[in-house]
Order: structure tokens, then sequence, then C-alpha cells
């Protein structure tokens, strides 16, 4: 499933999907421009804040260390909607692009 972005959604920001080498996900530049769930994790005994990234029903990572991580953490636990989008991949890593939808859903 792709995002559409326009009024319903904007870019808070861009990250790296960090641990994307550890779990079982397609080829990162195959889910190029693919919706992916963030899921906080709760309990995780190396980051307090952690934020699961989820492609379909597997791990794809985690949002990388950023100063909004934590933002991006508190937002869903307060059961705020967020998605999230392979924008890049490159030499350097991927790129994962967090989006919030401009209106609340009711």
């Amino acid at each position: 499933m792709q995002i559409t972005t326009g009024p319903e959604y904007f870019k808070m920001f861009d990250c790296t999907l960090a641990g994307y080498k550890h779990h079982d996900i397609p080829v990162p530049a195959t889910i190029l421009n693919e919706q992916v769930r963030l899921v906080p994790e709760t309990g995780n005994p190396h980051d307090s804040t952690a934020v699961a990234v989820y492609f379909g029903d597997k791990k794809a990572g985690y949002v990388g260390r950023s100063i909004l991580k934590e933002v991006v953490y508190r937002l869903l636990q307060n059961n705020y909607t967020m998605y999230g989008k392979i924008t890049a991949v490159d030499a350097a890593g991927v790129v994962l692009s967090i989006y919030l939808p401009t209106q609340p859903k009711n």
C-alpha cells in the first residue's frame, strides 16, 4: 500500500531505518515508497523508547536514533496514528520518512 502525501498527511521528519540487516524483510529497494507500520516496543531492554518498523507482519527494523524518535514513541503510546514510508535506499543506508495525518481520525 502506498501513502499518498498531500493535504491528508504531512511529513514530520526523515531518519534512518536501523537494524534492517538483522530482520527478515525484502531487500529494502523492493519496498521503496511502501507504507510501513510504526509500533512502540515497550520493554525493549536496549532502548526504552524503541519504535519498531513493520512491513506487513515482518519486522523491518527500528526508527533510527533521532532527536524526534522519543516524540514518535510518546505519540504512539498515546494512540496517535502515524505512518512510515521507505523513501530512499543507497550505500549510506535506508531512509525512513515519518508522516502524521493532518486531521484526527473519528
